[in-house]
């Protein structure tokens, strides 16, 4: 109450100046105009100042629920619409640009142009006037690339030379850093990723090449291999109880049979008896035997993830220095990217690459 009187008062002091066709000081003719002006556009303000201050604690309420409202119209949109979502370095950044997909329509993904401006816009190095498409055809979503095959988009890491179909929570990047999260809000679920996990994911092959991390790719290549043979192994012996099991049956079938052709010969008993009992023997040691076997490939598989654990995965300490030389590596290849994109928009030769001098501690 005392701001708005005090407007009031501000306000009619205006209006007296502007009113009364004098102004202090006794300026006149160009000067008096020109003060004059600077008054009426205080005043202006001042009206306008006044006004807002009047609206009442009702209106505005009311216009803040109008505004969520319309927010929450605008959040309910893209729980039931397939789009992308921005991934950025700073997760309080992360998810504020969206970008929805229209059922049957292309959209074209590109540098804004004022002859022919695209549906997404995009901004950054590596991205062209006509970088990619976005397409959604029968509720499935596809990332094509355009005409242009030096355009870089990939898709969990992998560069895309045709048209590529998304999945819930795939990864996209356009150009050099433009990261994008697909999302599908008919699929419930399912591990959501970060702008670190993505961007890793894009340079691995690269930090791999340079960080031995390709070895590492071969002993997992080979862990699979020998996971794989104890597989096959397990198999057999599923099969051969399988088959141990079929030949007891039948044998039992044949002793119910012969024990109804008897009719009460106690001699005929007793024999039938006496093979029931060796059958049992015979059940149990086949049992004993498949539990030996299924021990011993057990005692296998324990063996082959030790010799995985102490020979191919480093030791605590050199996992925690490839994990430091891998985070550096992936810093310095970033980098290395964007100059050799600017070296390609320039038109210049580049030749930089990365450069790992190993220091002796001796």
């Amino acid at each position: 109450e005392k701001l708005i009187r005090e407007l009031k008062e501000e306000n009619e002091r205006l209006k007296s100046l502007v009113g009364g066709g004098s102004v202090p000081g006794g300026a006149g003719g160009a000067d008096a105009e020109k003060i004059r002006a600077e008054y009426e556009e205080q005043l202006q303000a001042t009206k306008l100042m006044m006004e807002e201050m009047a609206k009442s604690w009702e209106q505005k309420i009311k216009e803040a629920e109008e505004n969520d409202a319309s927010q929450g119209e605008d959040d309910e949109r893209w729980k039931t619409t397939c789009h992308l979502k921005n991934l950025n370095e700073d997760p309080l950044l992360t998810g504020n640009i969206k970008h929805a997909f229209v059922e049957d329509t292309k959209l074209k993904v590109g540098r804004n142009s004022k002859d022919n401006p695209p549906e997404v816009v995009l901004g950054g190095l590596g991205i062209l006037a006509e970088h990619c498409f976005l397409e959604m055809r029968g509720g499935t979503c596809s990332v094509i690339p355009g005409s242009d095959t030096s355009a870089k988009t990939m898709v969990n890491g992998k560069q895309i030379n045709g048209p590529m179909e998304l999945e819930n929570h795939d990864r996209i990047l356009f150009g050099n850093h433009n990261y994008f999260l697909f999302v599908d809000p008919e699929e419930i679920g399912g591990e959501e990723f970060d702008w670190e996990y993505a961007m890793k994911e894009v340079h691995k092959d690269q930090v791999a090449l340079y960080s031995g991390g390709a070895l590492s790719e071969e002993d997992k290549k080979l862990k699979e291999e020998a996971e794989q043979k104890l597989k096959e192994e397990q198999q057999k012996i599923e099969a051969e109880k399988q088959r141990v099991e079929e030949e007891f049956k039948a044998k039992e079938a044949k002793m119910r049979e012969e024990l109804e052709m008897a009719g009460g010969d106690p001699e005929v008993l007793k024999k039938i008896k006496e093979l029931e009992a060796e059958l049992q023997k015979e059940r149990q040691e086949s049992e004993d035997l498949m539990k030996d076997k299924e021990g011993q490939l057990e005692e296998e598989q324990k063996k082959l993830m030790e010799r995985y654990d102490q020979g191919n995965i480093k030791k605590d300490i050199e996992h925690r220095a490839q994990r430091d030389l891998e985070e550096k590596l992936t810093n310095v290849i970033v980098k290395i990217n964007e100059l050799h994109e600017i070296c390609a928009v320039l038109k210049q030769p580049n030749g930089f690459e990365p450069y790992i001098q190993l220091e002796s501690t001796a």
